[in-house]
Parts: structure tokens; C-alpha cells; sequence
């Protein structure tokens, strides 16, 4: 009795469980909120005229409008996660209060994941994947959801943690004296009070702080600013190769919609000729001079082959231009990186430093005392573009293509940690970038004409 009782018990806790995790999928495929809503929004009971009891989701009266503040202030840019703690604090932004727990202020890794959640822009996420648009209203709009998120992938990054000191330089800068000895160490920043007022500020290896074996010295903030301006001259593309890449884009960007047209043409051609076997097979139907089950087979295949050509034919992309057109900012942006950054403000600076370098690192000349950027790691895209650069240059000069790629992979050396180059570019990533580089040099995109073949489809037939 015992074992029928404990397997009777444990098909119903099943058979329960199932039913609930289907009522809640349905509730949420419904655009209904699964749980606790987030703060910023109250779960409310009502009750309908006929006696029924509706739950449903609507925006807090007393902290919606703070959340939304903080949203907003956020989207900014000039406020770090740890000022929107202590600012929605100050403004009296509490957690609501449970039966277990009093209300408290809403911490900085809390916010980090409400600024991730799109449940404030009306969108219900079912089982971590599917996105519905829920019932409830949101609480933003999507132009500050979208600023929000860039501003939240732009502080990650950097990887810095800010606190109170606020530096476009903060995160990009790493120890050079660390670097020599083979350890990657991240440069942070003080105040310091001078004897006859006055504050200044400085950088200095957090190896130093920890008393890990660094003893880098301390340097001074816009000295270091000055040496970083001064290294944007070493990292400029050169007017050749810029004018051959962009003659080479548009040569690829008229081959390659060749190309996609053609195949586009090829794939709308095998559908037409589905529907005239369709129609020849309907007719036989009709005849009955083929067996009906034989039909139902072929009509079968048919539109099993029918969906994968459409499926094909919807990847197909005429414009090939957005590409060309990231290629285009990179160039651009190293034409001139020294004057377009000694002219920036500091928030554009703290782009343009993370758009194009991983790491920069600073160093102290001991003869003359000043500080200097003695290397850098580049962002990998511009790093593969300057290989480019540099297998053109080769080719130019008159070497041959493995020559050329001995060069290509020595600036990728340069530029790209041993570990990313390892794991990112093996010998055929490095005899492309030696191809493209050939393409530059030659003015040609390709060695070979249109060519389209079928991807996984019979021969066509007449």
C-alpha cells in the first residue's frame, strides 16, 4: 500500500507540475507577467462587475516615475551605476516592502539588470528565448532602451569599475612596465591634495597598489592625456591604401550584387518549375493515369523542396552595402585619428579609445622623465585591416605574396595579443588577409567570374 501510495503521489505531482508550467506558458504567450513584476510596477488584483478575479500588472504611482527617472539619467552617459544607487537613494527610491523583508534602496548590480530588462519597454521573455509583447505598459521608450543599452555595452567594454573619479581614459590604459614583464595589469586613478591646495590627479598600476612586484611610479594624469594624443599620429592609414580599399569596395560591392541577382534568378527559375510539375502531376491526378498515392508522394517532395528554395531565397541580399559601409568608418576614421581626436570632447574620446584599442600602455621614460605610450592592442577588426595594409605595402614595395603574408602576420603580432591572434587567426584567416591584400594591390576583387552554384538542390532539368 505504501508503494502504490508513493507512486500515486509522485504521478500526481507530475501530472500538477505539467499542468502548471502549460498555464503558464499560455499565460505568457498571452503577454501576461509570470511572477513578480520588477520594481517600477505593482501586481494588483481587480475584480470584475460579474464577481470574477482578474491579476494583472499596472505602473507603480509612487516608484514608476523614479525608475523611469534613473532610466533616463542613465541614458545619458555621464552617470556610472554606483551614482544611480546613490542618486534614486537620495530622491527616496525604496523597494517595496514584503511580510519577510523591509524596504530597501535599490543597489547598483540590481539596476544593472533592470537596465538589461526589456520587460520596461512592454516585452514579456518566456523561458529566457521567446519575446512577447506583454499586456502590461511600458515604463520607456525604445530610443532610451536603446541609448541605455549602448551606454551599458560602452562602460563593459572598458571593463573599469568608476566609483567617484570619472576619466575617458579610465579602462583603456594598462601598465607598460607590467607589459615587459609579462603581465597585464590595468591602470587606475587617485586625487591627491597638494601642500598649498589644490588636487591632482594621477594614474598608476594597480600591481603598485597591491604591493605585487610593480614599481611603475606614479604619472600625472594630463601628462599621460598629452602622450595618448600624441600616439592617435602612429596609427593612421595610409592615403594609398585608403583610396585602393575604397576603389576595391566598390568593385566588390558590384560584383558581389551581381552575383547575388543571378542567384536570385536561379532560385525564382527552380520554383517556377516546381509549379509545373505540380500542375502536370495534378493533371495526371485528374486522369488517373498515375496512382493517387504515387501523386501524393511526388506533391509531397515537391513542397518539401518548394519551402527550401523560398527558405534560400528570403537569405538572398541584394545589398551588400551595410558591410562595405563598416569597412568605410574604420578607413575614415584612422585617415586622420589625430586630429579628429585632439578635437573631441571627452566623451567621444572615451569612444573613439574603445572603438579602436583593446589596451594602451603607458610608460615612463627613465632618461627623460616623461611619459609615453610604449604599445597597444587593437580592436581585432582594425588590427586585420592594418595587416592589410601593411601585405599591400609589401606587394607595392615588390615582394611576393609569402612575403607579403610574413608581414601581414607580423602586424597582426603586433597588434593583437598572443592569445586572440592564436585562437582568431590560424593559417587560413592569414592567407585570406594575404588575399585581400593581393585584392588591394591588384585592383581586382576576385580571380574568377560569376560563378552560382545550387546549395544542396538536384541539377535543373527541362
Amino acid at each position: 500500500m505504501h508503494g502504490i501510495l508513493a507512486a500515486f503521489n509522485e504521478y500526481r505531482s507530475r501530472k500538477d507540475g505539467a499542468d502548471v508550467a502549460f498555464k503558464m506558458g499560455a499565460k505568457a504567450k498571452k503577454g501576461g507577467t509570470l511572477g513578480q513584476a520588477p520594481i517600477g510596477y505593482l501586481n494588483v488584483l481587480l475584480q470584475t462587475d460579474d464577481g470574477r478575479k482578474i491579476r494583472t500588472v499596472e505602473i507603480d504611482p509612487e516608484r514608476g516615475p523614479l525608475v523611469e527617472q534613473a532610466w533616463k539619467l542613465y541614458a545619458t552617459g555621464d552617470y556610472s551605476l554606483v551614482e544611480i544607487e546613490r542618486t534614486m537613494a537620495d530622491r527616496g527610491l525604496r523597494t517595496r516592502r514584503t511580510p519577510k523583508r523591509a524596504p530597501k534602496i535599490v543597489t547598483s548590480k540590481e539596476w544593472a539588470r533592470f537596465f538589461r530588462n526589456n520587460y520596461y519597454i512592454g516585452i514579456v521573455t518566456y523561458k529566457g528565448e521567446e519575446e512577447i509583447p506583454g499586456r502590461h505598459m511600458p515604463l520607456v521608450d525604445d530610443e532610451t532602451f536603446n541609448r541605455v543599452q549602448r551606454v551599458l555595452d560602452e562602460h563593459g567594454v572598458a571593463g573599469e569599475r568608476r566609483r567617484v573619479l570619472h576619466h575617458y581614459l579610465k579602462g583603456s590604459l594598462f601598465c607598460g612596465q607590467c607589459r615587459m614583464d609579462k603581465r597585464v595589469r590595468r591602470m587606475i586613478m587617485q586625487r591627491s591634495a597638494g601642500r598649498h591646495g589644490g588636487e591632482y590627479l594621477y594614474f598608476f598600476c594597480i600591481g603598485n597598489q597591491k604591493n605585487a612586484g610593480c614599481h611603475s611610479p606614479y604619472m600625472n594624469v594630463d601628462r599621460v592625456d598629452d602622450a595618448v594624443v600624441e600616439y592617435y599620429k602612429t596609427i593612421a592609414f595610409s592615403p594609398e591604401f585608403i583610396t585602393a580599399m575604397h576603389t576595391s569596395l566598390d568593385a566588390m560591392l558590384a560584383e558581389g550584387e551581381a552575383a547575388q541577382r543571378l542567384y536570385r534568378k536561379q532560385l525564382q527559375d527552380q520554383l517556377k518549375d516546381l509549379d509545373v510539375k505540380e500542375t502536370n502531376l495534378i493533371g495526371l491526378a485528374e486522369d488517373g493515369a498515375m496512382p493517387k498515392a504515387k501523386i501524393r508522394t511526388r506533391l509531397t517532395e515537391i513542397a518539401r523542396e518548394r519551402e527550401k528554395l523560398e527558405a534560400e531565397l528570403g537569405k538572398v541580399q541584394l545589398d551588400l552595402s551595410e558591410g562595405a559601409a563598416f569597412l568605410t568608418t574604420c578607413l575614415e576614421l584612422l585617415r586622420d585619428p589625430y586630429r579628429l581626436y585632439r578635437g573631441a570632447s571627452d566623451k567621444v574620446r572615451r569612444r573613439l579609445n574603445q572603438a579602436i584599442f583593446k589596451r594602451l600602455y603607458v610608460f615612463e621614460d627613465e632618461n627623460t622623465g616623461q611619459e609615453r605610450i610604449m604599445g597597444h592592442e587593437l580592436q581585432p577588426a582594425l588590427a586585420e585591416l592594418k595587416a592589410i595594409e601593411a601585405g599591400q605595402a609589401a606587394l607595392r614595395r615588390g615582394e611576393d605574396e609569402a612575403t607579403a603574408m610574413a608581414v601581414a602576420e607580423g602586424v597582426l603580432r603586433q597588434h593583437l595579443p598572443e592569445t586572440t591572434f592564436a585562437t582568431r587567426l590560424g593559417g587560413e584567416r592569414m592567407k585570406l588577409v594575404t588575399a585581400l591584400a593581393c585584392a588591394v594591390y591588384s585592383g581586382r576583387v576576385s580571380s574568377n567570374g560569376l560563378m552560382v552554384r545550387h546549395q544542396g538542390l538536384e541539377p535543373r532539368t527541362r
